[in-house]
């Protein structure tokens, strides 16, 4: 991941690189697959928002561009606060999000 700035629109994003994402049927359908979890979850405040997929110029590699979340992921230590413990944001975040994905009726493939 990056952190990038978008060039029509000036907002700070994030950026990430999938290397060969069609080199074989299992990186392509990985690929797919990610790209459609994210747009299916989209729009719940736990799930960060994929804004824009770019191809690149070898027709090997794509980028996933993101809302960018600043310092989201700085490692913070738990925080007591008048006795009770304060539970980071990043903690939080990806309970919430996985509470989220198992309430959608996403499809999951079959076993292989």
């Amino acid at each position: 991941m990056w952190r990038a700035v978008d060039r029509r629109t000036k907002q700070v994003v994030a950026l990430k690189k999938c290397f060969d994402a069609f080199r074989n049927a299992t990186d392509a359908q990985r690929t797919f697959r990610e790209v459609m979890y994210l747009q299916e979850l989209a729009g719940h405040e736990n799930i960060i928002r994929l804004s824009n997929i770019i191809r690149a110029e070898n027709d090997r590699d794509i980028y996933l561009v993101f809302e960018y979340m600043g310092e989201w992921w700085s490692p913070r230590s738990c925080l007591v606060t008048g006795g009770q413990a304060h539970v980071p944001r990043e903690q939080v975040q990806p309970c919430r999000g996985a509470a989220r994905a198992r309430a959608c009726p996403l499809r999951h493939p079959p076993p292989t």
